[in-house]
C-alpha cells in the first residue's frame, strides 16, 4: 500500500521535531485526520518552504486538501525540502504570481501577497502584516493572521531569538553590559528588546510611536547614542527609514544589523556595512526562526482556510478569533516547550 503524501513528509522529517516542539500542529494532524474538513478544498499554499513547513503541509493533506505548494524567487526556500514535496508527490508552482494558472483555487494561502492575483473562490490567509493593505485593496476575503496574540510568539519570541542566535553564528556571543541602538518598537522590535536584555545589554530604542524612546525625528540624539553603541538593530518594516543618518551611522564602530524584510538602511549605507549585506539577519541561518516559536503560527495559518470557507462573501478582513487564539495558546503553553516564554510575553509585551 502507497502511504500518503502527509505520511512520506512526517516519515521524512519525524527525526527532526518531536511533539512538545509542535503541540498545535501535533493537534491539528490528529484532529483534522479523523474529521477531513477540507476533504477536496483546492489550497495554494506560498508559506516560505522550510522543512518545519512540510509539518504545516502534512496538516493540511491530512484534513484532505487538494494541495499545490508555491515557492519563489521573492522568498528564502530549501531546496532540499522542495526535493521532498516532488519526491512525496505533491504539486509544485514556481512564481506562480507571474504565470498564474488558469486554475481556481478555493483558497489561497499566502506571504507578502505575492499572489493576491491569483484566482481563489473563497479568499486569501495572509500571513504578513505587509500583506495586509494589498489583500484589503483587492477586495476579497482575507484572514489576517499577524493580526492577533498568536503570530507575536515567532514574530517576537522567535524573531529576538534568532537575532542573538544570528549574532552570535557572526561571531559576536557576548552581550552582557554592551550598548545597543534599536530602531522599531513594534512587535519585532519588542521581542529582540526583549532578548536583549535578557542577556544583560543596555538597549536604547528609537521609535516615534512609543513612550519613553528616543524619537526618530531627533536626529542629534540618534546620532550620538548611534557613536557609543555596540550594536545598531534596525527592525522597522520600512524600506529607507534611516536614509537621513546612514551616513553617520555607518562612520559608527558598531555592528549593524537588519531584521527587516526591506532594505531599512538606504543606499547611503554600503552593503558590506551590514552583516548578512542588509539582508535579513536570521535568514543566514539554516533554521532562521526555531520550529517550537513558528509552530503556532503555521497551525493558525491552516485554520484561518476553515474560516475561510464559512465567512461570507465581501465579508473582507478577517481576525483570529479570540476562542481560536486562545485554543493555540493553550496547547503551546501547556504541551509545549515555550510556555514560560509565552507566558511572559503575555504579561509584559501583550498587556
Amino acid at each position: 500500500m502507497t502511504p500518503r503524501p502527509e505520511d512520506q513528509l512526517l516519515s521524512a522529517v519525524s527525526g527532526l521535531f518531536s511533539a512538545p516542539m509542535i503541540p498545535a500542529l501535533t493537534d491539528q494532524l490528529t484532529r483534522w485526520r479523523e474529521t477531513r474538513p477540507l476533504d477536496g478544498v483546492r489550497v495554494l499554499d506560498a508559506t516560505p518552504l522550510f522543512f518545519n513547513t512540510c509539518l504545516k503541509y502534512a496538516a493540511l493533506l491530512a484534513a484532505g486538501a487538494d494541495l499545490t505548494v508555491a515557492y519563489s524567487d521573492r522568498l528564502p526556500y530549501s531546496d532540499q525540502a522542495l526535493a521532498l514535496l516532488k519526491k512525496s508527490g505533491i504539486p509544485t508552482l514556481f512564481n506562480a504570481f507571474e504565470n498564474a494558472p488558469a486554475e481556481i483555487f478555493d483558497v489561497v494561502v499566502d506571504c507578502g501577497a505575492l499572489h493576491k492575483e491569483m484566482n481563489s473562490k473563497y479568499g486569501a490567509a495572509e500571513l504578513t502584516r505587509t500583506g495586509v493593505d494589498p489583500y484589503i485593496a483587492t477586495g476579497k476575503n482575507v484572514f489576517l493572521t499577524d493580526s492577533g496574540r498568536v503570530k507575536m510568539i515567532e514574530t517576537c519570541l522567535g524573531t529576538g531569538e534568532s537575532c542573538l542566535r544570528a549574532l552570535k553564528h557572526c561571531g559576536y556571543p557576548v552581550f552582557d553590559g554592551r550598548k545597543v541602538l534599536l530602531f522599531g518598537g513594534g512587535k519585532v522590535g519588542r521581542g529582540i528588546r526583549m532578548y536583549f536584555q535578557r542577556a544583560g545589554a543596555l538597549v536604547d530604542l528609537v521609535d516615534g510611536n512609543v513612550p519613553g524612546a528616543v524619537d526618530h525625528r531627533d536626529t542629534a540624539t540618534v546620532v550620538a547614542l548611534a557613536a557609543e553603541a555596540d550594536f545598531i538593530v534596525s527592525a522597522t518594516g520600512i524600506r529607507h527609514a534611516h536614509h537621513v543618518y546612514a551616513p553617520e551611522l555607518a562612520r559608527t564602530d558598531a555592528v549593524i544589523v537588519n531584521m527587516g524584510v526591506e532594505d531599512e538602511y538606504g543606499p547611503a549605507m554600503p552593503e558590506n556595512r551590514v552583516l548578512n549585506r542588509k539582508r535579513t539577519l536570521n535568514f543566514l541561518l539554516d533554521e532562521p526562526t526555531k520550529t517550537c516559536y513558528i509552530d503556532p503560527t503555521m497551525a493558525l495559518h491552516n485554520e484561518a482556510v476553515l474560516a475561510l470557507l464559512d465567512t461570507p462573501a465581501g465579508t473582507g478582513a478577517i481576525l483570529p478569533g479570540e476562542a481560536l487564539e486562545n485554543t493555540i495558546l493553550d496547547l503551546v503553553r501547556n504541551a509545549g516547550l515555550i510556555g514560560g516564554e509565552v507566558d511572559e510575553m503575555l504579561q509584559t509585551i501583550c498587556s
